[in-house]
């Protein structure tokens, strides 16, 4: 009897084994089947076809960003804001304006919603347009030459791109790359930027030329550097900051590279650290890929992040508020997270200081805000 016993208790245990490996490989494929079901559809051309126009370019970007790599895209989107700090003939303005030391946060905010204003918007939307109009008339206050202008455009095109394949749970899909281009070549056409380079390929060479010219140490790059990894940081919890803001530190400076940090200058981390820390977050995508369930494409919450959509997207009127029973609300880094408390002063400079919304039209510095004022939106 004993022996039986024993017997069925082994049969059962060698079953429970059996069954839980088939179904963790099954689930396994199955998601992984689901993440590569977009990749599977822009190889087909009967069903995404190549982009040709902007509206296209969009509706892939779009995907890309806020479906297939949410985190990812907006976090290269920051890192490349960040880069643009190790040009001296950028930081040297960017300093001199004192808003980036004394009011990141506000700052931070301020290009964050700008950005998805006309990123998240049909691109020829009145809603999109207001938000460019907004950003040359804040740029136009400001000497920036066209080859500094392309090279942001460019960072801004060009490190997602790097920043996904490198971290990301796939590659990017060439389509993917060409709608990319095509969606910020027309920002940067919109915005009076001349002789922008005719292909992605061409822009990534304009990119890292320009970098190996003009990527050098200044000052000011180590001090816009340091107040933006200030405000980065600055969620961690007070008690805690003593031993998690060396560890932040060193994980953004193992994704700057060599050449980036000597440029701010930062302290350049062993190579075991920088394979630590890079290979902590490869590991998001690596559970990413197999272990968690796509976004809902059809979700109509994954494209309306601050906006109404229907007939309000198009709205450019100036009293435009987020209505708040229908969109979550927007929390901006300079008042609901606690950020800047020490490099920020505590007074009103920017009328994103409100979780109750913001209006287009005044977004940038409150010097700027009052008269509303618009910029010229090139063709």
């Amino acid at each position: 009897m004993y022996n039986s016993l024993q017997s069925l208790f082994k049969y059962d245990h060698e079953s429970k084994i059996v069954a839980t490996s088939l179904f963790t490989c099954t689930y396994l494929l199955y998601i992984s089947t689901l993440r590569y079901k977009r990749w599977y559809d822009l190889e087909n051309d009967d069903i995404i076809p190549i982009p040709t126009c902007v509206e296209d370019a969009h509706e892939i970007y779009n995907n890309l960003g806020y479906i297939e790599f949410p985190f990812l895209a907006t976090k290269a989107l920051e890192f490349g804001f960040f880069k643009t700090y190790s040009i001296p003939s950028i930081s040297k303005i960017l300093n001199s304006t004192s808003q980036l030391t004394k009011h990141c946060g506000d700052r931070y905010d301020d290009t964050h919603l700008l950005i998805s204003e006309f990123i998240e918007q049909d691109p020829n939307s009145g809603r999109a347009h207001l938000a460019l109009k907004r950003l040359n008339f804040l740029h136009s206050n400001y000497n920036i030459t066209n080859i500094d202008y392309i090279y942001v455009l460019s960072v801004f095109i060009v490190v997602p791109i790097h920043f996904i394949t490198k971290y990301g749970y796939r590659n990017l899909h060439p389509k993917e790359i060409l709608a990319s281009y095509i969606v910020w070549k027309d920002i940067g056409i919109k915005m009076g930027i001349k002789d922008i380079p005719n292909s992605y390929i061409e822009i990534e060479t304009y990119m890292f030329t320009y970098e190996s010219k003009y990527m050098k140490y200044h000052i000011d790059n180590n001090t816009l550097g340091n107040a933006t990894i200030e405000l980065f940081l600055s969620d961690i919890p007070h008690c805690l900051k003593w031993c998690l803001d060396p560890v932040g530190k060193v994980f953004i400076t193992s994704i700057c590279g060599i050449q980036l940090n000597i440029a701010m200058g930062f302290k350049q981390p062993s190579k075991i650290l920088e394979w630590f820390c890079c290979t902590c977050i490869k590991s998001l995508g690596w559970f990413t890929r197999f272990c968690t369930l796509p976004r809902d494409a059809t979700d109509p919450g994954v494209y309306v992040h601050r906006t109404p959509g229907s007939d309000e997207t198009d709205q450019s009127s100036s009293d435009f508020i987020l209505n708040k029973m229908r969109i979550p609300r927007y929390f901006p880094y300079s008042c609901c997270r606690n950020r800047n408390k020490d490099i920020n002063s505590t007074s009103k400079t920017s009328n994103t200081d409100s979780n109750d919304g913001y209006i287009v039209e005044t977004l940038g510095p409150l010097k700027y805000s009052a008269a509303k004022t618009l910029g010229y939106l090139f063709k």
